[in-house]
């Protein structure tokens, strides 16, 4: 097992925008048959390593599966990126891609990072493959431009934008805290971290952060979350709030 503080000293705060849990696992044909697999980039403004990068996942977990496909994100990318995927994508399949871009509002380092849906994050050194160690390779040591998420699930696309069946599911360090449905009226919840609270606006379809204790406010610079495997994450607090089906 990983310790916390070590894999966070490797990855930096990358690692915490996956989620709490901490652990490590081979990158084996096995983990194609999760329910949901999620790799989180901090990436560079090259659209080609954008790509490259969603490519290598798909690659790596999904081999000759097709699958169904979300993309949010600037126009010019979500065509490029369908137009690379081709006959991959299959409107009827329950495999899902959710695919999300967004422009950073800091500076951060590149990297890439992967977890399944057990919360085991993988060490990158020891654990990725030649292929998905080649791609994260190619933009370390780079300033990060955009996040890139993409999550690979077995449900259904219309899972992903049913509102109705979502809840957004609050932890600190001490576990679950709260598990809110995401369509209610918006309503504040605080949660205590661990150097103070995070304050979270949570309704009608979305959750942000409303304020931090934390002295660099990423948490709430960041995107709302509105879609099944969205997150925020306040590192110093080790608060995250996430979004689920319910």
């Amino acid at each position: 097992m990983l310790s916390r503080r070590s894999f966070l000293k490797l990855s930096g705060i990358a690692a915490v925008s996956l989620g709490s849990g901490f652990g490590i696992g081979k990158i084996v044909s096995s983990h194609a048959n999760k329910k949901s697999i999620m790799l989180c980039g901090f990436l560079p403004n090259n659209q080609e390593q954008i790509v490259n990068t969603v490519k290598s996942f798909v690659d790596e977990f999904l081999y000759n599966e097709t699958f169904s496909v979300t993309v949010r994100g600037e126009d010019n990318f979500s065509s490029i990126l369908r137009n690379q995927l081709g006959n991959r994508i299959n409107s009827t399949s329950n495999r899902h891609l959710n695919i999300r871009l967004t422009k950073l509002t800091t500076s951060l380092p590149s990297d890439i990072l992967i977890k399944t849906d057990d919360a085991k994050i993988f060490s990158p050194d020891i654990d990725f493959s030649a292929y998905i160690q080649a791609t994260r390779n190619s933009v370390l040591g780079k300033d990060a431009v955009y996040q890139l998420n993409v999550e690979s699930t077995e449900n259904s696309i219309l899972d992903i934008f049913n509102s109705n069946n979502k809840v957004a599911v609050i932890e600190n360090s001490k576990g679950i805290v709260e598990k809110i449905e995401l369509n209610r009226k918006a309503t504040s919840y605080k949660v205590s971290g661990n150097i103070g609270d995070v304050v979270f606006n949570i309704g009608n379809g979305n959750a942000h952060v409303h304020s931090s204790t934390c002295r660099h406010q990423l948490c709430k610079k960041g995107n709302s979350a509105f879609a099944s495997g969205d997150f925020i994450a306040c590192a110093p607090n080790k608060v995250i709030l996430r979004i689920e089906r319910s």
